[in-house]
C-alpha cells in the first residue's frame, strides 16, 4: 500500500494538528469555527484516514482526538466541547447506535448550547440505517469511501 498522503493524493504536514489546506474552495465562516473535533472509530487506520482528510477540510484545529473505544464516547463527548463529532455506526462492544441513543436520553442532542455537528460515517447501507435517519434528522450521514470533497461539503452543510 502506498503511505496514506498518497491514498489522498495530497499531502499533510507532520506538525501537530496543522495540515496543507487551501485547496478546496468555498465559504469557509463555518469552518474556522471548528477548533476541536472528535473521530469515533475502533478501526485505527479509517481513523488515521479521516483525521488526515479533517486536518485538510478545517484549518488549524486545536484537536483532532481519535477515541478507538466506542464505550468512552459518550462520557468524552460530555465532558469536552466539540464542535465536530465524526461517528462510525458499526463498531464491537458500543455501537454508534448506542452513542447516539445515549446522548439523545442524557439531553445533549436536544441542548441548544451544544454547537456540535454530527457526522456518521459508515459502510452500511442507506436501507439499514433508516431508523437512524428518521430519528436523528439533524446528524448528517457519510457513505465509506468517504471522498475529501464530500466531507468538505458535509461539514459545510448546516
Amino acid at each position: 500500500l502506498p503511505p496514506i498522503p498518497t491514498l489522498l493524493n495530497t499531502s499533510v504536514s507532520n506538525q501537530r494538528g496543522q495540515g496543507s489546506h487551501g485547496t478546496l474552495k468555498g465559504n469557509d465562516s463555518h469552518i474556522n469555527t471548528i477548533k476541536n473535533v472528535l473521530i469515533v472509530e475502533d478501526n485505527q487506520i479509517n481513523s488515521n484516514l479521516i483525521s488526515l482528510m479533517v486536518s485538510k477540510v478545517i484549518p488549524h484545529p486545536s484537536v483532532i482526538k481519535q477515541l478507538h473505544q466506542s464505550e468512552k464516547a459518550v462520557d468524552d463527548i460530555m465532558n469536552h466541547d466539540y464542535q465536530l463529532i465524526l461517528l462510525d455506526l458499526k463498531m464491537p462492544h458500543f455501537s454508534g447506535f448506542d452513542i447516539l441513543t445515549s446522548l439523545k436520553n442524557k439531553g445533549y442532542l436536544n441542548n441548544e448550547k451544544n454547537n456540535v455537528k454530527i457526522i456518521i460515517i459508515t459502510a452500511l447501507l442507506h436501507h439499514d440505517i433508516e431508523d437512524v435517519l428518521d430519528q436523528y434528522t439533524n446528524i448528517s450521514i457519510l457513505y465509506k469511501p468517504i471522498k475529501l470533497q464530500q466531507l468538505k461539503e458535509t461539514i459545510y452543510h448546516r
